[in-house]
């Protein structure tokens, strides 16, 4: 990474003593690229020197919440939206995938809060896994309209998408509980 940034300062520098014409501009757009890749190079790296995940291999088992009704497909899912309501309960449904950061905090810091679990007593707790681009993970976000990840999704006793409560984006536990008070 600091050979990296080096490198690309200097032909900075040297690029700036150059007459301007169009390959001035190739070379300062390619030195502008490969110190943005240094930089983020450099920057990963120092990260995952420097930053201590509070979650060890030793208490990862110690991070708990309702475990999710896992569903597949929209039918799996209207099956299990089905017998929740037939038993008088509410579904939170959570759009997770393996690569989105937002969806790992919702697991690591919100599910996992007390205050959460017991606002969504009441509520069965689903999940699809949306990581792979599958024709039924396809379909189910076209169904539902969704654009990004993490999405959290709610129905009532009834079966129907309160989609004035939709969550996009990460929330912190605190304010997530309150948004689940005010809907059930």
């Amino acid at each position: 990474s600091l050979l990296g940034l080096a490198s690309f300062t200097y032909f900075y520098v040297m690029n700036q003593a150059t007459a301007v014409s169009f390959f001035k501009g190739v070379r300062a757009l390619i030195i502008f690229v490969g110190l943005f890749i240094s930089a983020i190079y450099g920057y990963q790296t120092t990260n995952s020197i420097f930053y201590q995940d509070t979650v060890s291999e030793d208490n990862v088992g110690s991070i708990s919440h309702v475990k999710f009704k896992q569903v597949t497909s929209i039918k799996a899912f209207e099956e299990a939206l089905a017998d929740a309501n037939a038993e008088g309960k509410t579904v939170m449904l959570d759009l997770y995938a393996d690569w989105c950061a937002a969806c790992k905090e919702f697991e690591k810091y919100t599910f996992s809060d007390q205050a959460v679990i017991d606002a969504l007593s009441n509520t069965v707790w689903m999940q699809i896994d949306l990581t792979d681009n599958n024709p039924d993970n396809l379909a189910f976000q076209e169904y539902f309209s969704v654009l990004g990840l993490p999405t959290i999704l709610f129905f009532d006793k009834s079966g129907q998408e309160l989609s004035s409560a939709r969550v996009t984006g990460f929330m912190k536990a605190s304010t997530f509980e309150q948004h689940v008070t005010r809907i059930f």
